[in-house]
């Protein structure tokens, strides 16, 4: 399964490799011995960096040689602190989100519970959704 952690770990093998060029060569292999995800599932997070522009002319020759060209994008998320990181962020801020409309709540008192509590179900809805997709 293609989680924020094995997106991390790749992004931590294309920053780990010869900084002195802008084109790494990466191994599935190499980063993955074990085989937690299988190697098209390795391509597809490689073309999905691509797509937001992490890296650019990707190359997927096979599971020992594949090459990326490193964009300054991937060094600003590897510094935010990867893609755990990102999601680390977006659930604090549902979670400050909730108890914000949870003091909202107390103050606009009953006239407004039906539509708050519509909003607070939602936004609670969403960080489950996250808890358990991050577990």
């Amino acid at each position: 399964m293609i989680t924020p952690a094995i997106k991390d770990k790749i992004l931590s093998a294309i920053i780990a490799e010869d900084e002195s060029v802008s084109m790494a060569i990466i191994s599935y292999k190499e980063i993955f011995p074990k085989k937690e995800i299988k190697y098209w599932e390795f391509k597809t997070i490689l073309q999905s960096f691509e797509e937001l522009g992490i890296v650019k002319n990707l190359s997927c020759s096979s599971e020992d040689y594949n090459t990326v060209v490193r964009t300054c994008k991937l060094y600003d998320l590897f510094q935010q602190g990867g893609f755990v990181g990102q999601e680390e962020i977006l659930r604090a801020n549902i979670l400050k989100l909730n108890s914000e409309l949870l003091i909202l709540e107390k103050e606009l008192g009953q006239s407004y519970f039906d539509r708050i509590k519509n909003i607070l179900s939602i936004a609670n809805s969403i960080t489950t959704f996250f808890s358990k997709v991050s577990s």
